[in-house]
């Protein structure tokens, strides 16, 4: 550890980056701005974020992950201070183009061969792929994408020998470096059947606190690690798709770790991304951090050497148990096999946790609407009554789609 880190004892750093509240803790980074602007080219006494290497491809990632879509001039600045802080990965996609990463590239010159840099196209049509990737170049100014994904897989079946073709062509011509997919349903069947696939570099998952302790996770983690695949997390904070589902569920262990964490001088969002990076095999978290406050909490968490305690584990296990009922894990093979016409139960809820958790309204509804118009309208008065007796978590189902059907009409 060299003079700058040793300057920051855990408490310190922790302290000036998040258990204080979002309003002390922009102020305390303002404070610090003389340290944190040290070196904006990252020199060696600057205090960074941790990296990983990333499955076999032997780059070295930060631990934390920035995501968002940044596509303005007005990005530039958050984009640099990512940048100081050490955050080499980062993520963007065709549709919301990265122009941000664009300027902030012209701007630094020299910078682009320092990040790590992943894109999403949403199709498994190889000509479509390519556009969408070659849309990307051209909106960020780069000549290729280190990780080129597909976005939302829920079926390994999907990742047909097509795919795998075009990803080779793409590797050859130097437009990719590596190859992967993102997934949030079925996560587990994903990350097992990539394993044997033999073509896939990096999966971004769904992964957290509430599903890191499900022996099917933690053998398809452990086989994805043994393939080389490198394995991003997302959904960091478990989010539900409807808070007001926790009242009446709130309970003496909430209150514990709550506490617990708060004594310890982080968060319970910090708690949350340090619980993650407690697994070895999980080379980064991507987190939205649209803002300097969110951007410097997270750093903190990521830069803490500290780890969980058993306990401390143990208690947001047990929570996790406790408020089963709350959240979807995502398994939407069981639910969804003997909803109505497959209504997509699982997409649905997620578009619900854009609309109450993350209180993104716009996104929610975007996300409803690329239903087909025949599944909306079934939304509200279809019988789910099979589906909640087979769901592991015993969700509400029926209640929650039907709020959703008013809610994202």
């Amino acid at each position: 550890m060299d003079n700058m880190e040793k300057s920051y004892s855990r408490r310190e750093f922790i302290r000036t980056a998040g258990a204080a509240g979002a309003g002390s803790l922009f102020t305390a980074a303002v404070a610090n701005a003389g340290t944190w602007s040290a070196s904006a080219q990252g020199g060696s006494s600057y205090p960074r974020v941790r990296t990983r290497v990333f499955g076999n491809t032997g780059v070295k990632v930060s631990m934390l992950g920035l995501g968002g879509y940044f596509d303005t001039a007005m990005n530039i600045s958050l984009i640099e201070q990512a940048a100081k802080l050490g955050i080499n990965f980062w993520e963007t996609t065709n549709k919301f183009g990265g122009k941000g990463y664009g300027l902030y590239f012209k701007k630094h010159p020299g910078s682009r061969e320092k990040v790590f840099l992943l894109s999403k196209t949403k199709s498994k049509d190889p000509a479509t792929m390519v556009r969408d990737l070659d849309k990307t170049l051209e909106n960020i100014g780069t000549s290729y994408i280190d990780l080129f994904v597909i976005h939302a897989v829920d079926r390994i079946e999907s990742l047909d020998d097509r795919i795998r073709k075009v990803a080779e062509r793409l590797k050859g011509e130097g437009k990719i470096r590596y190859f992967g997919f993102t997934t949030h349903s079925n996560m587990e069947q994903c990350l097992a059947g990539a394993a044997k696939l033999g073509w896939i570099d990096g999966i971004v998952t769904t992964y957290n606190y509430r599903l890191m302790h499900r022996k099917e996770m933690q053998q398809a983690v452990k086989s994805c690690a043994k393939a080389g695949i490198g394995l991003v997390a997302i959904k960091s904070q478990a989010a539900m798709a409807h808070p007001t589902a926790t009242i009446g569920v709130e309970t003496e262990t909430s209150l514990a770790f709550a506490h617990r964490f708060m004594a310890k001088g982080f968060t319970l969002h910090q708690a949350k991304l340090k619980a993650i990076w407690e697994n070895p095999l999980i080379s980064s978290t991507f987190s939205m951090m649209p803002n300097t406050t969110i951007l410097m909490a997270n750093a903190a968490a990521a830069m803490d050497r500290a780890a969980l305690t058993s306990r401390d584990m143990e208690l947001l296990k047990n929570y996790a148990n406790e408020t089963l009922s709350c959240y979807c894990a995502g398994c939407a093979r069981i639910c969804e096999s003997v909803a109505p016409n497959q209504i997509p139960i699982a997409k649905v809820m997620r578009c619900l946790m854009y609309y109450h958790a993350y209180n993104d309204h716009e996104k929610a509804r975007s996300c409803y609407h690329r239903l087909p118009m025949a599944i909306r309208q079934e939304i509200a008065t279809a019988d789910y009554s099979i589906a909640e007796r087979r769901c592991p978590n015993r969700l509400a189902i029926g209640e929650l789609l039907r709020r959703a059907s008013r809610e994202l009409a």
